[in-house]
């Protein structure tokens, strides 16, 4: 259920080109080694980034995401907290079970982006040697998914 880091480091480097965001990031003790891939790779890039991988519970996601002004991930907790204070957020979400989460109704600030396949709605019993409903997402839509949120975002703060 997780998309390549390396997308994730793409997708980041262009909303860069036009926005200068500092980037925290975030997960599981578990995926320390991927952030810290993700933190060298980004760095390399003088993309400022924090990794405060494994070092956050769910009251520190909370605030870190009602501070935030976008969320990127996978299908986390993260995207959850984000979609529910109404922070733009662009949530990766495979085809495990569709529509369980998100896209959360009424929600107009919750981007996620997905590839239906034949095999969606699988409930993670996955046919295929790989995720694929996960696999094909590029980085261009992820990348246009964060544009559409950021705009989202600005036009939630003209109405305010």
């Amino acid at each position: 259920k997780i998309w390549p880091w390396r997308r994730f480091v793409e997708v980041v480097s262009r909303v860069a080109t036009e926005a200068r965001f500092h980037w925290v990031l975030c997960g599981a003790a578990n995926e320390t080694e991927i952030c810290i891939r993700i933190e060298e790779a980004l760095s390399l890039r003088h993309i400022p980034v924090t990794n405060l991988c494994g070092r956050t519970s769910l009251r520190d996601l909370a605030v870190l995401a009602s501070n935030a002004v976008l969320c990127l991930g996978n299908d986390t907790a993260l995207m959850h907290i984000g979609a529910a204070l109404g922070v733009p957020s662009v949530c990766i979400l495979g085809g495990g079970q569709p529509g369980r989460f998100f896209p959360y109704p009424g929600n107009s600030t919750t981007v996620a982006v997905t590839r239906p396949l034949p095999c969606y709605g699988c409930d993670w019993k996955c046919t295929r040697p790989q995720a694929d409903c996960i696999l094909e997402i590029t980085v261009d839509e992820v990348e246009h998914a964060t544009q559409r949120a950021l705009q989202l975002r600005t036009s939630a703060d003209i109405e305010r």
